[in-house]
């Protein structure tokens, strides 16, 4: 139950953050600010403290294909405002990556608007995660942990027969595993990650109109977790803060 609590009160700060439409966060050393344009289908994204270090700034579908990349380098700080207006609607993200650390926005448009994810720190691997989809009055429920030194567990309960799709992407990257499916009522699988690069990585469940993204790193240790980010109707999102 302390869990759950917790969860929906990161749950409640991260849909305050999604409503000012902005991100401002640490990447390590890197400072990044991500925010919507004034214009529609527009997006700012300004970097301080970068400290000569060479940063690619991309935006990227989870399908792996690239919209925009740019590297900067030689400087201490990047501001640009990049148009969108090229993009269909989707599931997208801004990375921004240099040898010190990472950061990741992920976002989604519809038409003329445009949906930050929220986010929340990942501290308790295989605990029950919850998320709308706006097909169903029941959520999703999804455990991620890791059984292994570098093994990944996925399980999905009260999927009610909706469709759902499953993908394993680099960071800023391809997509290294892909799976779709429908008419089952649970989900369960291994990822083995031996013998995979080492590097950022994240793995996504898309239902209805319902995403979740976990973001880990793969290193010589083993999997460390990072942040979560979820996506979902904003209906459903309106009425759980109303109901704080």
């Amino acid at each position: 139950m302390k869990t759950q609590v917790s969860f929906f009160i990161a749950l409640l700060l991260a849909g305050i953050a999604l409503i000012t439409g902005s991100a401002t966060r640490p990447a390590d050393r890197m400072i990044i600010r991500i925010t919507k344009g004034d214009a529609a289908k527009t997006i700012g994204v300004q970097i301080t403290n970068l400290q000569q270090q060479r940063t690619r700034v991309a935006v990227v579908d989870l399908d792996g294909k690239c919209w925009f990349s740019e590297f900067v380098t030689q400087t201490d700080g990047y501001a640009k405002t990049l148009g969108l207006n090229a993009m269909p609607n989707g599931d997208y993200y801004c990375y921004v990556g240099n040898a010190k650390g990472q950061f990741i926005q992920s976002f989604r448009i519809d038409g003329e608007s445009m949906s930050f994810a929220a986010h929340a720190a990942c501290r308790n691997p295989g605990a029950a995660i919850l998320l709308r989809t706006g097909n169903s009055s029941r959520p999703v429920i999804a455990r991620i942990d890791n059984t292994g030194h570098e093994t990944i567990q996925l399980r999905l309960a009260n999927l009610q027969q909706q469709d759902y799709r499953i993908r394993l992407n680099v960071a800023g990257g391809d997509v290294v595993y892909e799976e779709k499916a429908s008419g089952e009522y649970g989900f369960a699988q291994l990822f083995n990650m031996a013998g995979m690069a080492k590097g950022g990585y994240f793995m996504s469940v898309k239902s209805g109109a319902g995403l979740l993204i976990q973001h880990f790193n793969l290193n010589k240790p083993g999997i460390e977790w990072g942040e979560l980010e979820w996506l979902e109707p904003l209906k459903d999102k309106r009425e759980d803060l109303a109901q704080q």
